[in-house]
């Protein structure tokens, strides 16, 4: 089993800093629709970037299982939040992912690697929205 600690302080207003030993800390507030900053990381676009981030490094460890080479990824979040009756909910974080491979790579075993991870990434498994991901896989 793994834990992870993180320790909160509230700054005032909409605003907080979240920390955990060794890093820098990380200031955030409230999406600005809620009355916080534009200008800052929001819970909502951290769990969106968390599961995105998770994706990535949850591919990478499966390619390197696999002995498939990537040159290259790279991907973009949306996080679909929605009033329901019990209150506000993610409806979905979907993930578009782009490999790129080398020439004579398999694109679909690469594409593969993506799909396996979406399997077992722990955060994408954590929530409770769906998390639909889509690969396209290009050659340098």
């Amino acid at each position: 089993m793994w834990t992870y600690e993180t320790a909160l302080k509230w700054t005032g207003g909409e605003t907080g800093i979240e920390q955990t030993s060794g890093r820098p800390d990380l200031t955030f507030s409230s999406p600005p629709e809620f009355g916080g900053r534009e200008t800052m990381w929001n819970p909502e676009l951290l769990l969106v970037a968390s599961v995105e981030s998770c994706m990535l490094l949850t591919s990478l460890s499966v390619a390197q299982r696999q002995k498939i080479e990537l040159k290259g990824y790279t991907s973009t979040a949306v996080g679909k939040m929605a009033k329901t009756a019990e209150g506000l909910r993610f409806q979905e974080i979907a993930v578009s992912v782009t490999l790129t491979i080398a020439p004579g790579t398999d694109a679909a075993k690469a594409a593969q690697v993506v799909h396996t991870a979406e399997k077992y990434c722990p955060v994408s498994n954590a929530v409770k929205c769906p998390v639909p991901v889509t690969v396209t896989v290009q050659t340098t």
